[in-house]
């Protein structure tokens, strides 16, 4: 049983950091694409010695609808035009400001895996230093979504089906444990607690949430004096 609850656990949290992962990729897409539009704006400014005419350039964010030319659109916009109301008699399409600058390319095609060695340099400088490993990643394609997980998974099920009958015996004795397994789940590395290893990494994550840290070895002391026949009472 807890075998196979491990093995849950540890799918969930894959799929929470493949999330994670998604949501970290599109929002240093948009950061890369508004950037890259800034930058083109300035340079086109300079060429022409002046900002372009009011009346040619669209404000961000906004949204574009697609529908057919033969549909029928009612439209409504409140007294104060901060809403909108429109009715379609046809279906339509809705695309953020963020998809049309993929779509004219400001992202350098990070989205698909399609970036030059060129880009991919321009493409990192205008992110933050500590962020440019994952543009690097990125450009590489949607496989850095599950880069070192998979493999890490497969390695914890192999493992802990070779101490699965340690863990099951020894769960309910170690409260301490269950801080060790999370742990493990989250690293894609499986330890038995008596392992020096798992023992230390339990008191850094006790102490990440704040709460007393535990040592299997203290525990496993104790244990011996009391088994000890020759031991005073």
């Amino acid at each position: 049983m807890m075998h196979l609850y491990f093995k849950i656990e540890k799918q969930k949290r894959i799929e929470r950091i493949k999330e994670k992962r998604a949501q970290l990729q599109e929002l240093l897409l948009q950061q890369i694409a508004f950037k890259n539009l800034v930058q083109r704006n300035q340079q086109n400014e300079q060429q022409n010695q002046g900002p372009p005419a009011s009346n040619s350039t669209i404000q961000l964010p906004f949204l574009i609808v697609n529908t057919s030319k033969r549909t029928v659109i009612d439209c409504s916009i409140s007294s104060d035009k901060f809403e909108y109301l429109f009715n379609f008699d046809n279906t339509f399409e809705i695309h953020d400001d963020n998809e049309v600058l993929k779509r004219m390319g400001m992202s350098f095609g990070l989205e698909e895996g399609k970036c030059s060695a060129e880009d991919l340099r321009t493409a990192k400088s205008l992110v933050p230093k500590a962020l440019e490993g994952y543009i690097t990643d990125m450009s590489t394609g949607l496989s850095w979504m599950n880069r070192g997980l998979l493999s890490n998974s497969a390695q914890a099920v192999s493992h802990s089906e070779i101490v699965g009958g340690t863990s099951d015996s020894k769960s309910s004795e170690n409260p301490g444990l269950c801080l060790d397994t999370e742990v493990a789940l989250a690293t894609g590395q499986f330890l038995a607690p008596s392992s020096q290893q798992s023992s230390s990494a339990t008191s850094r994550y006790s102490e990440s949430r704040g709460e007393t840290p535990c040592s299997f070895n203290d525990e496993e002391e104790e244990d011996e004096d009391e088994d000890d026949p020759s031991s005073p009472e």
